[in-house]
């Protein structure tokens, strides 16, 4: 899906198969979406702004659209950069917690900007999540220790190798280990002063501790990550609104937790059949349509008014869902009142908070909930 501007607009949908590779379907889909920005006669440059997924795809395009998108971690280039001192960092507050570094680079043959991020609250949030994996992997670590020191070994050799194998499965320990060995006799009681050992076995003793400085580098990626763009001539965007830009994505993932919903009380439907999937998909694109615009009107109409709404908290918000105002609309009835001579309907059940919401959708919403005299519809026709 891709959406646009303050309302987060859907203007494409695709539907594929939960097997499809990102990259693969990235890369085809900014093809079609030129594709289709150039067949409405839309000469003006667009920015293209995806999660690393797409980052691959937007480097093989980027002749042809100017990109944003988060760097993947995948080389040991990326980590070595994440894993620096923070010292090392020339980093400027973007508020909200977070700081940036940018600079300028070449990777994969393409000038790029690169805006090193680093955000307070996921530092926090990885830390503690970090911390809890950590120490689960201590109780699991000790307890193969455990079982490799209670085995024998033939020879001092074989010990050894043993404790090596176990020391290289290790990334955040170590073990200090010593390999001792048992001799055995075959006879019984208590054996001559002299007397030479049947066999001899050995055994690993070790201990298991943390490697802090492994930790400790590793910390310092947490709540960091990498933003690119090859708009470097700042067409666009000026490198100090990568970040900015970036959370925007934000828009086309509610427009994703709309189409998944279950709240607006339709009937579940099962499909098998991928088109009539794709065709599900496009009608609840086309009412996520009419969803963000009622949105973003019904938000700027209370910006505007300086008023808010009670949120599903009972706190006062100037920025609501449309969904939270569709749930303060249950319960409103349309009452019909029939006679030979008269048709009416009224609309009951109306409080003044839904009374207010109404009035902030202008006059054809006052008009449909019969909120409007005869008089304000004739000054309303004239004004049109």
């Amino acid at each position: 899906m891709a959406t646009t501007g303050a309302a987060g607009f859907p203007i494409w949908m695709e539907a594929h198969s939960g097997n499809a590779s990102d990259q693969v379907v990235l890369h085809e889909s900014f093809e079609r979406m030129q594709t289709f920005v150039k067949s409405m006669g839309h000469h003006s440059k667009l920015l293209y702004v995806a999660d690393s997924a797409a980052y691959s795809s937007c480097v093989k395009q980027t002749e042809k659209i100017l990109w944003l998108s988060r760097v993947p971690e995948r080389t040991r280039h990326i980590t070595d950069l994440l894993e620096m001192p923070g010292d090392d960092y020339q980093w400027e507050e973007a508020g909200n917690g977070y700081k940036t570094c940018v600079i300028g680079c070449i990777h994969q043959e393409v000038k790029q900007y690169w805006c090193i991020v680093s955000s307070k609250q996921a530092y926090q949030r990885e830390t503690e999540t970090f911390e809890k994996q950590l120490s689960k992997l201590d109780a699991s670590l000790e307890n193969s220790l455990w079982h490799l020191t209670c085995q024998e070994f033939g020879c001092h050799t074989d010990a050894e190798v043993a404790a090596q194998n176990f020391i290289k499965k290790l990334k955040y320990h170590k073990v200090e280990y010593e390999i001792i060995s048992k001799a055995h006799y075959l006879g019984k009681g208590r054996p001559k002063k002299n007397a030479k050992p049947d066999r001899t076995s050995f055994a690993i003793k070790g201990k298991l501790i943390r490697d802090d400085a492994v930790i400790a580098i590793h910390m310092r990626r947490k709540g960091r990550f990498i933003l690119a763009t090859n708009d470097i001539n700042h067409e666009i965007i000026q490198p100090s609104d990568m970040l900015t830009s970036y959370k925007a994505q934000s828009k086309t993932e509610s427009g994703f937790a709309f189409i998944k919903n279950d709240d607006f009380q339709i009937s579940s439907v099962c499909l098998k059949n991928p088109e009539r999937i794709a065709a599900l998909l496009m009608v609840m694109t086309l009412c996520l349509m009419v969803y963000s615009v009622a949105q973003h009107k019904l938000r700027k109409a209370l910006k505007a008014a300086e008023k808010t709404i009670p949120d599903s908290k009972g706190k006062e918000t100037d920025n609501p869902t449309l969904a939270r105002v569709f749930r303060l609309f249950i319960g409103i009835q349309l009452l019909m009142i029939l006679s030979p001579e008269i048709q009416q309907n009224i609309v009951i059940n109306l409080t003044p908070l839904r009374i207010k919401i109404i009035e902030l959708f202008g006059y054809k919403a006052m008009e449909i909930y019969g909120l409007l005299t005869k008089t304000d519809l004739n000054i309303n026709k004239s004004a049109a």
